[in-house]
This record gives C-alpha cells, sequence and structure tokens, in this order.
C-alpha cells in the first residue's frame, strides 16, 4: 500500500502542464521566498495562468517592510514624502506620485481598510475601490463589513 501512495505522489510530482506563458511547468514544484523553499501546486487538469518560474518572478517585496508579496494577495497604495527609501525589491505604482506598493501585514496597513488592490501576475496591480473611498462616495451606506481582506467582496448596510 505505501508503495503505491508513494508510486502516485510521485507521477503527481513529475506532471507537466503547458501554462498561458507558453512554458512547461511541473504541476508541484517549490520556489524560494526570503530564503525559505515553499511547495507550489497547480490545478493539473487546467492550464496555469503561469508557470511557477514566471510566477516567482513577478514576486515582489513590500516597500514599507521588505517582506515578499505574492500575486493574489491583498496590497496597499500609500503616497509617501519624498525622502522615503523603499525597500530593495519593491515597486512603485504609477508615476504621478511617489506611491508605493506595500502589504496588508500587521505592521505595515493601519487597517483592514487601506486595502487599495490585488497584486496579480504578470507583476501588475488590479485596483480596486477601497472602503473608504465606497462610503465616501455613497452617503447611504454607513457600514462597510469586509469578511476576508483577500476577496473583493463586501457588504455594505445602508
Amino acid at each position: 500500500m505505501r508503495r503505491r501512495i508513494l508510486v502516485w505522489f510521485w507521477r503527481i510530482t513529475k506532471k507537466t502542464v503547458m501554462a498561458g506563458c507558453g512554458h512547461k511547468t511541473l504541476v508541484v514544484g517549490t520556489i524560494i521566498i526570503e530564503g525559505q523553499k515553499r511547495v507550489f501546486a497547480l490545478d493539473g487538469n487546467a492550464q496555469p495562468e503561469c508557470c511557477l518560474d514566471c510566477f516567482q518572478k513577478s514576486i515582489i517585496n513590500c516597500a514599507h517592510c521588505g517582506f515578499p508579496i505574492v500575486p493574489g494577495e491583498p496590497i496597499t497604495l500609500y503616497e509617501m514624502a519624498e525622502d522615503f527609501v523603499p525597500k530593495e525589491g519593491s515597486r512603485k505604482y504609477g508615476d504621478e506620485y511617489n506611491c508605493h506598493i506595500g502589504c496588508m501585514r500587521f505592521d505595515c496597513a493601519d487597517t483592514g481598510m487601506d486595502r487599495a488592490g490585488f497584486w496579480e501576475y504578470p507583476g501588475m496591480v488590479r485596483r480596486v475601490q477601497n472602503i473608504y473611498e465606497t462610503i465616501l462616495a455613497d452617503p447611504t451606506i454607513k457600514m462597510a463589513i469586509c469578511p476576508d481582506l483577500t476577496k473583493d467582496r463586501v457588504d455594505y448596510i445602508t
């Protein structure tokens, strides 16, 4: 029985698929983030958007704390002072303002209302209206409940 499980696991981990980026990739592979190996598993039945190498290349660092921001994670966008020195590996958002991409970790974001979008593959921001902007735009909203900051869903109470 144990041998069957090991053979099954070996077949799964060695399976390759063609990704949307045009590269072949393993269904299960490791990515090194901040010197730590992390195992990522792709859906082997569907064509993934990108290969594991392209996924790793699209990981950036938070401008405030320097920790990694992986595609799909929520982000903050803060306009910084002119003398602000961002952490290495971070990205600036737009050219007009001194706006940098930050993470939603406890030490970086003041509140959950600071979520301004999501970091997406191939290295771009998918901007969403943050809760504060929505409340200001619609005076009938009295309260906003965001049960999970990693998703777009927000419940508004009028």
